[in-house]
C-alpha cells in the first residue's frame, strides 16, 4: 500500500472516531475505498445492525446509478435494500421477438430483390407481390402472437 494511501486511511480513521465517540480505530475495517464498522454493539440504537457487501464494476454501478436516479431515489443503500427485498427479476423468453426479427429480414430482402428487378425490367411480376404478400401476412401473424404473450404477462 502506497503511503499516501495509509495516510489517507489514517485521517479517515481519526474523522470517522472523531465524529462517533463509541468506535475505536480497531473496530474499522478496510476493503479498497469502504470502510466497514466491526460488530453491532458499537451502534447499539441501530434498527440495521448487519452488513452485506458486494462487489460491482464501474458499468454496473453507473446503471445502478441510472435506475436510482430514474425512479427518483438518492439513497443507494435504501435502493439496494429495496431491490433485494421487495423487487423482483422478469425472466423473458424473446424467442418469438427473435422469430419475428428473421421473418422481417427475410421480407425486406424479398423486396429489395423485387425492387432491383423491377429498376432492371421495368415490370413486376405477379408471383414476386403474391410472395411479398406472403412473407407481410408471416409477421403480422407473429407480431399478433407477441401482443398475446404480453398482453397475458400484463394481467
Amino acid at each position: 500500500m502506497s503511503p499516501s494511501r495509509k495516510q489517507g486511511m489514517r485521517k479517515a480513521v481519526k474523522t470517522i472516531v472523531g465524529l462517533n465517540k463509541h468506535l475505536r480505530p480497531k473496530d474499522l475495517h478496510f476493503f479498497g475505498l469502504f470502510i466497514f464498522i466491526k460488530g453491532d454493539e458499537n451502534m447499539p440504537n441501530r434498527k440495521r445492525a448487519s452488513v452485506v457487501t458486494f462487489h460491482v464494476t464501474t458499468e454496473e454501478k453507473n446503471l445502478i446509478a441510472d435506475k436510482m436516479a430514474a425512479a427518483g431515489i438518492i439513497n443507494r443503500e435504501a435502493y439496494l435494500r429495496k431491490m433485494a427485498l421487495g423487487g423482483y427479476v422478469v425472466h423473458m423468453d424473446l424467442s418469438s421477438v427473435k422469430e419475428m426479427t428473421r421473418l422481417l429480414s427475410n421480407a425486406t430482402n424479398n423486396l429489395n430483390q423485387v425492387a432491383k428487378r423491377a429498376n432492371e425490367t421495368r415490370s413486376i411480376y405477379e408471383s414476386d407481390i403474391k410472395d411479398l404478400q406472403a412473407d407481410y401476412e408471416k409477421l403480422w401473424v407473429q407480431a399478433a402472437d407477441i401482443l398475446k404473450l404480453l398482453s397475458k404477462a400484463s394481467k
